[in-house]
Parts: C-alpha cells; sequence; structure tokens
C-alpha cells in the first residue's frame, strides 16, 4: 500500500507474492508470466500519471525464477525528477536480484545521460528483462535495450520477435 505525502505517492517495498496464488491467470508458460508482470509495471506505472510529465510513466517488477515466479521487487518512478522505478525495485529486491527477471512496461529513457536505471539492472545481476514497449522518443527508442543486451542480458520485447537481428537498428 502506498503513502501519500504532499499529494505525491511516495516508495512502498512489496512482500514477496506467488505468482501461483492468483486463480485469475493460467501459468503454463513463460509468456504468461511475461504478460502478467508487465501488466503489473504498467499498474505501477499508471500510479504516476501527471505527476512525471515530461517524461512517460515507468513501472518495474522483479521476479525471480522459482516455482511461481515470486515478486521480489516493484516501483514506478513517482515524480518528475525522483529516482528510476528501475533503481527503486533493485533495492527493494536486493540480493534477490541476482539471476531475476525485471519486467518494464516501458523501455527506460536515459536522457541527459543518466544511465542509472540501466546501471541499476546490470549491477544487480539481473539476467534477463522483459520490456513492454520500446520508448516512444526516437532518439531513445533501442538505447537501453542495446545496452543490456551488449551487458550480456538476455533482453525481449513483447510482441517482437527477439530472434531477428533487425530490430538492433535504431
Amino acid at each position: 500500500m502506498a503513502h501519500f505525502l504532499g499529494g505525491l505517492a511516495t516508495p512502498f517495498l512489496c512482500k514477496p507474492i506467488s505468482a501461483s496464488s492468483s486463480s485469475n491467470y493460467n501459468y503454463t508458460s513463460a509468456s504468461s508470466f511475461d504478460s502478467l508482470y508487465i501488466k503489473r509495471a504498467a499498474e505501477l506505472a499508471d500510479k504516476s500519471a501527471g505527476f512525471t510529465a515530461p517524461h512517460p510513466n515507468f513501472g518495474c517488477v522483479i521476479a525471480v525464477p522459482n516455482g511461481g515466479g515470486t515478486v521480489v521487487g516493484e516501483s514506478y518512478l513517482y515524480a518528475e525528477g525522483t529516482i528510476p522505478a528501475e533503481v527503486q525495485a533493485v533495492e527493494a529486491a536486493g540480493e534477490q536480484c541476482r539471476g531475476a527477471t525485471a519486467y518494464l512496461n516501458m523501455e527506460p529513457g536515459d536522457c541527459h545521460c543518466d544511465c542509472s536505471a540501466v546501471s541499476a539492472l546490470i549491477k544487480a545481476g539481473i539476467s534477463r528483462v522483459v520490456v513492454g514497449i520500446r520508448h516512444p522518443l526516437q532518439h531513445l527508442r533501442g538505447n537501453a535495450i542495446h545496452a543490456l543486451r551488449s551487458e550480456g542480458l538476455q533482453v525481449d520485447v513483447l510482441g517482437e520477435d527477439t530472434q531477428n537481428k533487425t530490430i538492433e537498428v535504431i
């Protein structure tokens, strides 16, 4: 549950939950986990609607690939100029990030040479990143995906053929 301070939602920590505890989804494949957690990241991002301008809303969910895909950290960009969602989610998950998957509603937009979102995921030991959509701004589109892949992380963009090398072209 988020706490409110000055009209803006402040960071919250989540307790680990098991995806298998929900009866609304069929968890028979990795893609159903991907869809579920991207949806959760988008729901988190919506919490800051109207507060992140001129930036889009960002949400991040980190899950470990154990039996039920337990969520170990999640967050969103609260307002323009605040700590990126990815950094907050990594901090919430701590050491549980090693080998985990990060689900992002949108590709990070490291503008003004602020690479903190991408750096946090790499340094935390995340092994896979699933991105809901590429960044909407052409000059940022694909940059974070390329940076993550160049560091050896598996990056999947929902709805794209990740085996197709042409998607790397910016």
